[in-house]
């Protein structure tokens, strides 16, 4: 979604001098409206200026939390693994032994 640049600089926090130094520095892209107005994409904005605030507190602890539930289940799809191959090499031995017989 696009902004203007007054919505712009109220999400990155900034001053709309900043925003516009930003551009001419190279580091953030606008487009113009067909009136001539700039608008910034919210997913490019983000990626400059990343929100902070007590959101983004709650947003970094969540993340931890995933981080720390796929390194469990992980560990979980790596014993069952390990697991899945004993059983087959037991199953394999039995297979061989009554071949045999």
């Amino acid at each position: 979604m696009s902004v203007n640049l007054n919505q712009a600089a109220r999400l990155a926090g900034k001053s709309k001098n900043t925003l516009l130094r930003a551009i001419a520095s190279g580091k953030l892209t606008e487009r113009r409206n067909d009136n001539g107005t700039y608008a910034f994409d919210e997913a490019e904005l983000a990626k400059v200026f990343p929100p902070t605030g007590p959101g983004t507190d709650i947003l970094e602890m969540e993340i931890e939390g995933v981080r720390a539930l796929l390194e469990e289940v992980k560990a979980q799809r790596d014993d069952l693994l390990k697991e899945r191959d004993a059983w087959r090499a037991q199953a394999e031995r039995l297979a061989a032994a009554m071949a045999t017989k």
